[in-house]
């Protein structure tokens, strides 16, 4: 069974998303009289969620995202992945360009990109004086490309704002200017979460044997974790030897690490355990020693 994983919005849920999606699966999986294996197919693009204007379609995910969701995949009881790029013919090897369009429009090449920021910067507004205080771009920010003049190789641009009005793309929000040269370095190629999907593999890899052969524990549903935008948590159990994963989605989106408690721990009452978790994907093994006492 090949079940779609893809991502659809700029969203922290997007981690907990896949994994729901990949639990349900396997859900009907194990219902089934013929238990095929799964094998879930991702994207390292955003989908787009819909027609329209939609700068976050075909963004590349965040790196910490996506290394997160592939290592954690694993944890679930899948077979493999599979993962789909692109068939185009550009490249997606280097920075996007600052114009797109519809080829079969006349004005093809003639409207803005969105495009994303692979390091940040700081640049006054357009027009601003020469004490006027400069905005901090950062890595993942969005520029809505507004025009390019070919002759002074210039480009004028707005920073999405994902909680305001437009997405900030109004005449009320200021507007940025850069040449291309200067802003091209900038930007962030849309293969970079290639290099992340192979570090989650290269980080699932030491314990395959466990992950393979183990028995699958959800302390939280992943779906709890999506709709509360909790961090994330996954666990495998062989014998004795827990090896659990964790990952804490808010961090890239500007919030702070949380740590994550999973109180009578494997079914023993009392037992309390706390887990860091951040924007980096960290596993954790323990040996279970805690010899136990057979209760009324």
């Amino acid at each position: 069974m090949h079940s779609s994983v893809y991502c659809f919005y700029w969203s922290p849920q997007n981690v907990a998303y896949t994994l729901a999606n990949i639990d349900s699966n396997m859900a009907i999986i194990t219902a089934a009289s013929v238990k095929k294996p799964l094998r879930p197919y991702y994207w390292t693009l955003l989908h787009g969620g819909g027609g329209g204007w939609r700068w976050w379609r075909g963004q590349p995910l965040a790196n910490e995202e996506k290394r997160a969701m592939i290592a954690m995949a694993f944890f679930t009881g899948i077979d493999g992945f599979d993962t789909w790029n692109w068939s185009g013919t550009g490249s997606h090897h280097i920075p996007p360009p600052l114009l797109t369009g519809n080829e079969k429009d006349a004005d093809y090449f003639s409207s803005g990109a969105d495009v994303m920021l692979d390091k940040g910067f700081e640049l006054a507004p357009e027009g601003a004086g020469p004490k006027a205080k400069s905005h901090a771009f950062r890595r993942y920010d969005v520029l809505h490309v507004l025009s390019v003049d070919e002759a002074t190789q210039a480009a004028r641009f707005q920073k999405i704002r994902r909680a305001t009005r437009d997405h900030g793309v109004t005449d009320d929000q200021p507007v940025y200017r850069m040449s291309i040269p200067d802003l091209t370095p900038h930007l962030r190629i849309k293969s970079e979460p290639v290099s992340a999907m192979i570090e989650g593999m290269a980080l699932a890899k030491p314990f395959e044997y466990t992950l393979r052969h183990g028995d699958v524990k959800i302390d939280i549903p992943a779906r709890e974790q999506f709709k509360k935008q909790l961090p994330v948590v996954r666990r495998v159990k062989l014998g004795p030897i827990h090896v659990l994963i964790t990952y804490d989605p808010d961090v890239v989106y500007g919030g702070k690490p949380r740590d994550i408690v999973l109180t009578d721990f494997d079914n023993t009452p009392g037992r309390t355990l706390t887990l860091p978790a951040d924007q980096h994907t960290r596993i954790f093994v323990l040996r279970d020693t805690m010899e136990r006492v057979p209760t009324d």
